[in-house]
């Protein structure tokens, strides 16, 4: 549980109030926040949520700049994107476009989902960057290590025992093939950038920054580091990422019906709106026309009436004529 005596007095009356509706109602439920990067590269964070009543509506910000701006940069630097894994749960995506060189994240992030305020400290220190980690290509968003080396395939990681060498390995791409690369709904630049890693033994910040500078149409301007779902990007590499790559983009069956399903739902119930929106606007259509018709049948009245008086003293001059 969040300590409220220890964030800002600011913002302690909406933690206490979150705190509460999360007690007493349906609430979003943020889960323990993983760093996939290290200290001095580009920030990579996910944070799970669930028991998300609107996931559209949710917003991501950071509750105070001044935390932000200890850590060497400023909150225009942070970029955040909501992935949608489910139909209530999914992942928040915090990342940066200027490296952090603090040795622990300390900040409080704001989620808002429908007007409805969460907040979450994190307080957790950068991965050590000298750790050798080995990446299950099958499972490489839960393990993802922005250096890690897989020892079995590569054999320049595993004669290099010195940390900071292998950071630094040379790696020999005369052997590397272009090839196209359609980005999946559940890619991030990192994600694609520690596959590519597990492979080549590259530092991953040095691979994001190569597909960056290969691809700077695939990235959406609010968030460089946020890259395009379903768009074509050009990699380089050895032969074998091109198959890793797709191994590891498989989606299973099950979320891709319910991906579906939720679409379909969607498209539904958009067209229900759109018809609804229509009706009402052939019901006012009516409604108008009938007042224009009721008010011109009581002008046709009045001059009917005017006529019939008219016809009456012509016939009463008539008769008048008649006997004289």
């Amino acid at each position: 549980m969040i300590d409220a005596m220890a964030l800002p007095q600011k913002f302690c009356l909406t933690l206490l109030l979150t705190c509460f509706l999360a007690k007493t109602s349906y609430a979003l439920v943020l889960g323990q926040p993983v760093i996939q990067s290290t200290k001095e590269q580009l920030l990579y964070m996910e944070v799970p949520y669930s028991e998300a009543t609107n996931i559209k509506s949710i917003r991501v910000n950071i509750e105070d700049d001044d935390e932000i701006s200890k850590l060497g940069i400023n909150s225009k630097d942070m970029g955040f994107v909501v992935r949608k894994n489910g139909a209530n749960f999914g992942i928040i995506v915090v990342t940066s476009n200027k490296p952090i060189r603090s040795p622990r994240i300390n900040f409080v992030l704001k989620v808002t989902e429908s007007d409805m305020p969460y907040l979450k400290r994190i307080n957790i220190p950068f991965k050590v960057s000298g750790t050798n980690t080995t990446t299950d290509p099958h499972n490489e968003e839960k393990t993802l290590s922005p250096i890690a080396l897989n020892t079995n395939e590569n054999k320049v990681a595993s004669k290099n025992t010195d940390p900071d060498n292998v950071n630094s390995v040379n790696v020999d791409h005369s052997n590397d093939v272009k090839f196209i690369y359609r980005v999946k709904p559940q890619d991030t630049l990192w994600s694609i950038s520690a596959k590519i890693a597990t492979q080549t033994g590259e530092k991953l910040d040095d691979i994001a920054k190569k597909i960056k500078a290969d691809n700077p149409t695939a990235f959406t301007r609010q968030n460089m580091n946020h890259i395009k779902s379903g768009v074509r990007i050009n990699i380089w590499g050895p032969e074998q990422i091109k198959e890793v790559l797709q191994k590891s983009t498989m989606i299973p069956v099950a979320n891709k019906a319910t991906e579906r399903n939720d679409q379909l739902s969607e498209d539904i119930q958009k067209e229900l709106l759109q018809t609804k929106a229509r009706i009402r606007a052939l019901e006012h259509e009516i409604s108008r026309l009938q007042r224009e018709m009721k008010q011109r049948n009581a002008k046709f009245d009045v001059i009917n009436g005017k006529i019939n008086d008219l016809r009456q003293q012509i016939k009463q001059l008539n008769e008048k004529n008649a006997r004289s």
